[in-house]
């Protein structure tokens, strides 16, 4: 039973009382019908009278013990709809803490692994322009290696033509001798050591 219906009842219940008050006009307005009494045209005694206001007056309280006792029922019940609906909002509050820390935590995460990938790219860019680097100073000196190589035949070249034996082909490695010719005197021989100390020293007109 609503609220509203309890209200109606004891709207009711008053008007009873307040119609059982009116000797006059307790009968048909508390019933709607018309009593043997009126039909008479006699007025009921003042017992009759009374002991029908006591009963009709019982019968309104216990309707309105009825109702109040409805009405705290409903009371309660509202109570434990009541608690039940603000223990389903801590709940739900809880939740969305939760909710909003794992957001956060996320979102932690995230910036975590997007630092250690720029770290991780910009290691990987330094390793390859360092591989550059490496590559490009392996060409010089590879260049420088061949500056020397070729300066070196020059140098052989320069010594060996003037004493009549050929070229640097016909020496591939200094002090191993000529190819199918005679291997020279002591003077030859020494000349390689002449030349690497001359190299060593630096000095251009001995070579």
């Amino acid at each position: 039973m609503s609220v509203e219906d309890h209200r109606s009842r004891r709207r009711a219940i008053v008007r009873v009382i307040v119609r059982a008050t009116n000797e006059e006009r307790i009968y048909g307005e508390s019933t709607g019908e018309v009593s043997a009494v009126q039909r008479s045209g006699r007025r009921p005694s003042r017992r009759a009278s009374r002991d029908q206001l006591h009963a009709q007056l019982s019968a309104a309280r216990e309707e309105l013990r009825q109702v109040r006792q409805d009405h705290q029922h409903t009371r309660t019940q509202l109570g434990v709809v009541q608690a039940e609906l603000d223990h389903a909002r801590g709940m739900l509050q809880i939740q969305r803490e939760s909710h909003e820390a794992a957001q956060a935590e996320h979102a932690f995460v995230l910036d975590v692994i997007k630092d250690r990938l720029r770290a991780v790219e910009k290691e990987s860019q330094e390793a390859h322009d360092h591989f550059t680097t490496a590559q490009k100073l392996l060409g010089i000196e590879q260049h420088h290696n061949q500056l020397m190589l070729g300066h070196l035949e020059m140098a052989q070249t320069n010594l060996f033509l003037p004493l009549g034996l050929g070229t640097r082909r016909a020496w591939p490695v200094l002090g191993d001798g000529p190819r199918n010719v005679t291997r020279p005197s002591g003077l030859i021989c020494a000349a390689p050591l002449a030349i690497m100390s001359a190299e060593e020293s630096g000095d251009t007109l001995a070579l």
